[in-house]
Parts: C-alpha cells; structure tokens; sequence
C-alpha cells in the first residue's frame, strides 16, 4: 500500500513540474484588490457616509462577482448587507456591456421598475443608486461617487 502511495506522489510530483508544452497560454490572469486594500476601502466607504449621517453597509465584489470585503456600519440594518451586495453584483453584471460604472446610470437607462418577464425574476439584481464599480489602472486616481 505505501509503495503505490508513493509511486502515485512520484508520478503526481512529475506531471505538476514538467507541465506539458503549451498549457501555459491556457492559465489566465486576473486582476483584484489586495485583501488589505479591499478591507481599507469598505472601512473608507463606511467612515466617510458615516460623516454624512448615512448608516450603510459597504461590499467589494471581484470581476467574478465573489465577495472580497464587506463591512456593516453601526446603525447599519441587517437589509442593508444584502443591498450593499446586490448592487455591486448590478453594477458587475449589467454595467459591463454597456460601460456604465455606476448602479445610478443602470436605473436611469433601464428605469427603477423593470418588467417582471426579465430583470426582476434575476437573483441578487438590484436597480438602486449608491454602487462603484472600482477600475484598476496602472496609477492611482480618485473616484468619486454623486450617487450618495
């Protein structure tokens, strides 16, 4: 039994490190913030509508809409994890097609009440303002968002 364990690590070893030619153009790269910039800019969001007199919840998702950092502020109700959620996934999901990196400009071109045969039956749609979708570039910018 430890002999046919080993052999299969030996072979597991060889296949991992002599990958075959022309794999490596099959990998694709991703780009997403840091853990600790993801984590800043949640506590940044939240601080700065807490000076506004806003209660909030704020939430970064990936490109592959996958939650990287969320943060409920105090006051903050329970429904606005969710909404926090829901209109960044809106912003990912829908802005992409037509380069609309606001949930505001969504809700302006498509109206806050879409028809019930199509956007509304989506989960985790949310026709709402108050979402940025964040662009990584080479150096840093400021963002600003009038959607409040």
């Amino acid at each position: 039994m430890k002999k046919s364990a080993a052999a299969a690590a030996c072979a597991a070893g060889v296949v991992f490190a002599n990958p075959l030619p022309g794999l490596a153009q099959d990998v694709l790269t991703t780009h997403r913030l840091s853990a600790s910039l993801a984590a800043e800019a949640v506590t940044e969001a939240v601080a700065a509508s807490a000076m506004q007199g806003y209660k909030v919840t704020a939430t970064i998702l990936d490109a592959d809409t996958v939650e990287q950092a969320t943060l409920r502020g105090d006051g903050a109700l329970t429904g606005t994890l969710d909404s926090a959620h829901d209109k960044a996934y809106t912003v990912l999901t829908l802005g992409a097609a037509r380069n609309e990196d606001t949930s505001g400009a969504i809700v302006q071109r498509i109206g806050p009440t879409p028809s019930a045969g199509g956007l509304a039956k989506l989960p985790h749609m949310l026709l709402a303002q108050g979402a940025i979708k964040i662009k990584l570039v080479p150096k840093p910018v400021s963002i600003r968002s009038a959607d409040g």
